[in-house]
């Protein structure tokens, strides 16, 4: 045998090289589409995060100041009554009441979400271990109403 002929014949792979390279190949695929579609996920889960975190902030904020503004109205009443010190107290709980209000406000919702998705990344096993009980505990508390 020629050593051309040799070569040749090492050249060519066996059915089950190839079998094994298809096989890596097609798990690299696979490990590429799973990253992409978590992190599509991710980003999903962020935006939708935002938006109910947005959208409970601007529902908290309005009640807050609804409050603020019932409690000074009682102070203008008290006032009105003659009762100078107590209503004093309530317009001082209502301006505190209005700075809370500016605090909720001033939150930074995407911040939460950043230290989440932080977290999830960090430590996936604990994220998956928190959300199966978050689940079990979901569905148990679903399996009492319902047994009502």
């Amino acid at each position: 045998m020629s050593i051309q002929h040799t070569e040749t014949q090492n050249s060519k792979q066996s059915p089950a090289q190839k079998a094994k390279e298809t096989a890596a190949e097609a798990a690299e695929q696979l490990v590429d589409k799973t990253e992409q579609a978590t992190s599509e996920a991710i980003d999903a889960a962020r935006l939708k995060a935002d938006e109910v975190a947005l959208k409970g902030q601007s529902q908290i904020n309005q009640v807050v100041q609804s409050i603020g503004r019932a409690i000074d109205a009682g102070g203008a009443s008290l006032e009105r009554d003659g009762m100078l010190g107590t209503a004093g107290y309530a317009r001082a709980a209502a301006r505190g009441i209005s700075s809370a209000a500016d605090e909720v406000d001033g939150f930074n919702p995407k911040n939460v979400t950043a230290r989440v998705e932080h977290f999830v990344r960090d430590k996936p096993l604990a994220a998956a271990g928190i959300l199966a009980v978050a689940g079990f505990a979901l569905a148990s508390f679903v399996n009492t109403r319902s047994g009502k």
